[in-house]
């Protein structure tokens, strides 16, 4: 592993890079070792996750370390990167930032420390500084009293934030909450991958405005000019305020964490709201017939036949994806639609037929769609469907929101969509307190509530045709023997 350093003698570890040679002068006038050597926490048997993690934090030390030696006029850095160089300096020398917090000047403790990290700089302020140092350079005050603010803050505490500690933790942060919040290996995935979206856009945030200090007037300021920028980029201001989001997200966050005295404000853009969406159904005399035969044809992508199936449902992609085989329950006629966070809001769907039932069993385990496209994205997943509704109606307005849509258009057609067990199916809800609607309701998958459910499936597919046999295999005569009576 690149940069870890052992030794035979002992199972300490170290992380050990050398200087760059235009810094290397620089950095003997500083009193920075070459290499660089920084101890890490763990010892040997450690596991190669956590040493790289360790790893990555001293390196970042050490980059921050080659850009303070890299400065030509220190005075110039902003108090943010300034802090932090002296942190990454402080560190260098053997102290822990914090180390002098509500130690008295007067102790050898004190003495000490400040030996270790100013050595002779602590004296250059003396009139006789020049004499008993002749060749030696002078810290920068600014630094200095940087490096004493590091050493006497509680817990070495940052008084001054960047914009790369800002999108560092928010990164993190993000990362934790889909480890958290994310029912299934499938959504953790699939939001992982998502979040590679996020990440990008806040790279660019970053690199358009620069590691700056963090307050109230370099976020608004920025964020103002990234604003300007996206909308001269995309032609679209819906798409413009989706990446402007990001950041804006990303500073807030912070702000509410960790500095509550800097206040984003809001950003408008102008023509952002698009006319809302107008997503048909399908036509229930033709479309809706033409995409139950394609649900029993084997040539249709198999998450597009679910997808079909699931029109009486109401199930969407993503919970088709996170439903997994051991979600079906075959001797009750049922399967539960994966991605609810509690279980009093698991919604359950009817196995509508022997076709139906073999495409919910086709693989042995993991989700039902097959784990290699489960771990597709969501924008693949709702092509997969798009396409195949287009294949099976020459209809290019519908979408894969269709689908759910035209279920409750058939229950209201039928006089059943405002019933206790439509809304379960659908998971439609009232609004206010979710706990309180009949989508809520611990006891929807009780007997007497699917077969409710059930009768209702018959009601609204009593118009399709019975093509079960449609989907089976042709029987194969090759080894069919005459019977002579």
């Amino acid at each position: 592993m690149r940069y870890l350093k052992t030794r035979k003698d002992s199972d300490a570890l170290a992380f050990q890079r050398h200087i760059a040679k235009p810094l290397k002068s620089r950095a003997r006038v500083m009193n920075v070792a070459d290499p660089v050597v920084l101890p890490l926490k763990l010892k040997r048997g450690a596991s190669d996750v956590d040493v790289a993690a360790e790893i990555q934090a001293c390196n970042e030390t050490y980059e921050t370390l080659m850009r303070f030696l890299s400065q030509s006029d220190i005075s110039a850095v902003e108090a943010g990167e300034l802090e932090a160089y002296a942190r990454a300096y402080v560190t260098v020398r053997g102290v822990s930032p914090g180390e002098l917090y509500g130690i008295d000047s007067a102790t050898d403790l004190w003495d000490d420390a400040i030996d270790s990290v100013l050595e002779h700089y602590q004296y250059q302020d003396h009139p006789q500084y020049r004499e008993v140092n002749p060749t030696a350079d002078r810290m920068p005050p600014e630094l200095r009293d940087a490096v004493l603010t590091i050493l006497t803050s509680k817990d070495g505490q940052q008084r001054f934030h960047l914009f790369s500690d800002v999108l560092a933790a928010y990164k993190t942060h993000r990362a934790e909450r889909i480890e958290q919040d994310s029912v299934s290996e499938y959504e953790r995935k699939r939001k992982s991958g998502e979040l590679k979206k996020d990440f990008r856009r806040l790279d660019d945030f970053y690199a358009f405005a620069g590691n700056q200090e963090f307050s109230t007037k370099n976020c608004n300021e920025e964020l103002h000019r990234y604003r300007r920028k996206l909308l001269e980029e995309y032609e679209k201001p819906g798409t413009a305020k989706r990446h402007h989001e990001v950041p804006c997200a990303a500073l807030r966050w912070y702000a509410d964490e960790f500095v509550p005295a800097v206040v984003i404000r809001q950003f408008k853009f102008p023509g952002q709201k698009a006319k809302a969406a107008i997503r048909p159904v399908l036509d229930l005399e033709t479309e809706l017939q033409q995409v139950w035969a394609a649900a029993h044809d084997a040539s249709y992508h198999h998450l597009f036949r679910l997808a079909a199936f699931g029109i009486f449902a109401g199930a969407g992609a993503s919970e088709l994806i996170q439903t997994l085989v051991s979600d079906i329950r075959i001797r009750e006629g049922y399967y539960i639609l994966g991605g609810s966070k509690t279980p009093h809001r698991a919604r359950p769907a009817i196995i509508l037929n022997k076709t139906h039932e073999a495409l919910l069993r086709k693989y042995k385990e993991g989700s039902i769609a097959g784990d290699q496209t489960a771990l597709q994205t969501g924008s693949n997943h709702s092509k997969i469907i798009k396409d195949g509704l287009v294949r099976a109606t020459g209809n290019s307005a519908i979408s894969a929101y269709s689908t759910r849509h035209t279920g409750k258009h058939i229950c209201d057609v039928a006089g059943v969509g405002s019933t206790d067990a439509v809304r379960i199916m659908f998971g439609w809800n009232d609004g206010g307190n979710a706990i309180a609607n009949n989508y809520g309701k611990a006891g929807h998958l009780m007997k007497p509530m699917i077969d409710e459910m059930r009768k209702i499936t018959e009601l609204m597919t009593a118009d399709l045709p019975d093509l079960d046999r449609s989907s089976q295999p042709p029987i194969d005569a090759g080894n069919v023997v005459n019977m002579r009576w």
